[in-house]
Protein backbone atom coordinates (compact mmCIF):
# COMPACT_ATOMS: atom_id res chain seq x y z
CA UNK A 1 0.00 0.00 0.00
CA UNK A 2 1.46 3.49 -0.89
CA UNK A 3 1.91 6.34 1.74
CA UNK A 4 -0.88 8.04 -0.24
CA UNK A 5 -2.90 5.31 0.31
CA UNK A 6 -2.57 4.81 3.95
CA UNK A 7 -2.76 8.49 4.39
CA UNK A 8 -6.54 8.00 3.00
CA UNK A 9 -7.44 5.05 4.64
CA UNK A 10 -6.59 6.76 8.34
CA UNK A 11 -8.54 9.43 7.57
CA UNK A 12 -11.31 7.01 6.34
CA UNK A 13 -11.20 5.45 9.48
CA UNK A 14 -11.39 8.67 11.38
CA UNK A 15 -14.97 8.94 10.60
CA UNK A 16 -15.98 5.53 9.70
CA UNK A 17 -14.47 2.31 11.19
CA UNK A 18 -15.13 -0.23 7.94
CA UNK A 19 -16.49 -0.90 4.63
CA UNK A 20 -19.41 -1.63 6.56
CA UNK A 21 -20.09 0.94 8.95
CA UNK A 22 -19.34 3.06 5.59
CA UNK A 23 -22.68 0.84 3.84
CA UNK A 24 -24.48 1.13 6.93
CA UNK A 25 -24.62 5.11 7.37
CA UNK A 26 -25.17 5.63 3.20
CA UNK A 27 -28.45 3.04 3.59
CA UNK A 28 -29.63 4.72 6.56
CA UNK A 29 -28.90 8.80 6.06
CA UNK A 30 -30.87 7.99 2.28
CA UNK A 31 -34.12 7.47 3.66
CA UNK A 32 -33.67 10.41 6.82
CA UNK A 33 -35.01 13.89 6.18
CA UNK A 34 -33.40 17.18 6.49
CA UNK A 35 -34.33 18.21 9.93
CA UNK A 36 -33.56 15.00 11.35
CA UNK A 37 -30.15 15.30 9.26
CA UNK A 38 -29.69 18.37 11.83
CA UNK A 39 -30.21 16.55 14.32
CA UNK A 40 -27.50 13.89 14.04
CA UNK A 41 -25.02 16.26 12.72
CA UNK A 42 -25.19 17.92 15.78
CA UNK A 43 -26.35 14.85 18.49
CA UNK A 44 -23.12 12.63 17.09
CA UNK A 45 -20.06 15.16 17.85
CA UNK A 46 -21.62 16.14 21.48
CA UNK A 47 -22.35 12.39 22.41
CA UNK A 48 -18.83 11.22 21.33
CA UNK A 49 -17.71 14.41 23.45
CA UNK A 50 -19.53 13.24 26.62
CA UNK A 51 -18.68 9.76 26.15
CA UNK A 52 -14.60 10.39 26.02
CA UNK A 53 -14.92 12.66 28.82
CA UNK A 54 -16.67 9.29 30.79
CA UNK A 55 -19.88 10.08 30.72
CA UNK A 56 -23.36 8.59 29.62
CA UNK A 57 -24.37 10.37 26.22
CA UNK A 58 -27.95 9.94 27.45
CA UNK A 59 -30.90 12.14 26.13
CA UNK A 60 -30.56 14.41 28.91
CA UNK A 61 -26.92 14.76 28.42
CA UNK A 62 -26.86 15.73 24.72
CA UNK A 63 -29.51 18.11 25.44
CA UNK A 64 -27.51 19.74 28.43
CA UNK A 65 -24.54 20.23 25.73
CA UNK A 66 -26.81 21.95 23.52
CA UNK A 67 -28.03 24.71 25.78
CA UNK A 68 -24.39 24.87 26.81
CA UNK A 69 -23.06 25.69 23.37
CA UNK A 70 -23.35 29.13 22.22
CA UNK A 71 -23.53 28.19 18.52
CA UNK A 72 -26.06 25.56 19.25
CA UNK A 73 -27.94 26.67 21.87
CA UNK A 74 -31.20 27.91 20.06
CA UNK A 75 -31.58 24.64 18.20
CA UNK A 76 -33.51 23.97 21.38
CA UNK A 77 -36.43 26.08 20.35
CA UNK A 78 -36.93 24.27 17.36
CA UNK A 79 -39.34 21.01 17.25
CA UNK A 80 -37.11 18.65 15.60
CA UNK A 81 -34.27 18.84 18.77
CA UNK A 82 -37.27 17.90 21.34
CA UNK A 83 -36.19 15.35 23.51
CA UNK A 84 -37.78 12.40 21.79
CA UNK A 85 -35.86 13.62 18.40
CA UNK A 86 -32.45 13.53 20.43
CA UNK A 87 -33.42 10.66 21.76
CA UNK A 88 -34.13 9.17 18.42
CA UNK A 89 -31.18 10.35 16.86
CA UNK A 90 -28.91 8.80 19.77
CA UNK A 91 -30.90 5.27 19.33
CA UNK A 92 -29.82 5.79 15.30
CA UNK A 93 -26.08 7.02 16.05
CA UNK A 94 -25.71 3.63 18.17
CA UNK A 95 -27.23 1.27 15.68
CA UNK A 96 -25.18 2.40 13.47
CA UNK A 97 -22.23 1.94 15.81
CA UNK A 98 -21.10 5.63 15.60
CA UNK A 99 -21.65 6.38 19.38
CA UNK A 100 -21.01 3.57 22.19
CA UNK A 101 -24.01 1.76 23.95
CA UNK A 102 -21.82 2.18 27.02
CA UNK A 103 -19.81 5.05 28.89
CA UNK A 104 -16.64 5.89 27.43
CA UNK A 105 -14.08 3.85 30.10
CA UNK A 106 -12.34 6.16 31.85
Amino acid sequence: MTEKAKAIDADYTRYLRSVDAAARLVTVLAEVDDSALEVLATVLPLAREIQDAGGDASTEAVLVAIGESVEWRSKLGRAHFAPVRVQHALVMLRSLRLVGSHPAAP
